[in-house]
């Protein structure tokens, strides 16, 4: 029920941040804003539990947004995250960031594909994965959203709206316990 209800919330908040991407010509800044989020709060859970918090003060907030972020994201990104502070919806802003690719993908014709490496990819390992995603995705544009998480141990994970490949270690070793039946579950 809450995916239902913070999807429906998360659409006018990703229209609104695409229609200021586009009229600032910062649709590449923002995709890459928005990882950096995605990956500040995976780093940094205490983070988001503070901007949630609903004893912390909408000021205090505020200023540890613009402190943090400010430094690491483009002002428009800032000033995004402010309001969705502002309006207590920072909880949804993984829905948020979901939606806005997925109609940024839709409206400009762009597959956006985000990938998962258990290490950050080298500019040459991005560009042959963008050659290999556009002839997989029969797209004229592919924008990678990458993000680490070591705990996929090798390979990576690429989700291209709802499909998700998993190349992945982990992924792999899971299947094959699943095939044999062993009955262990990995974290």
């Amino acid at each position: 029920m809450k995916t239902v209800i913070e999807s429906k919330v998360a659409t006018p908040y990703a229209e609104a941040l695409i229609q200021a991407a586009k009229s600032t010509n910062k649709i590449d800044i923002i995709i890459k804003d928005l990882v950096t989020i995605i990956s500040l709060f995976k780093k940094y859970p205490v983070l988001r539990l503070y901007l949630e918090h609903p004893l912390v003060t909408l000021k205090d907030k505020q200023l540890a947004t613009k402190n943090i972020f400010a430094t690491f994201v483009d002002s428009l990104t800032v000033n995004f995250l402010l309001v969705l502070v502002e309006k207590n919806r920072i909880s949804c802003v993984d829905t948020i960031i979901k939606k806005f690719t997925n109609i940024l993908s839709d409206s400009m014709k762009i597959s956006m594909a985000r990938v998962t490496s258990a290490v950050p990819l080298t500019p040459a390992q991005q560009k042959e994965l963008l050659v290999q995603l556009k002839d997989y995705c029969k797209a004229s544009e592919v924008k990678l959203l990458c993000t680490v998480d070591p705990d996929i141990l090798a390979g990576l994970k690429i989700q291209i709206n709802s499909q998700l490949l998993d190349l992945s270690i982990e992924g792999q070793m899971k299947g094959l316990i699943k095939y044999l039946g062993l009955g262990v579950q990995l974290s």
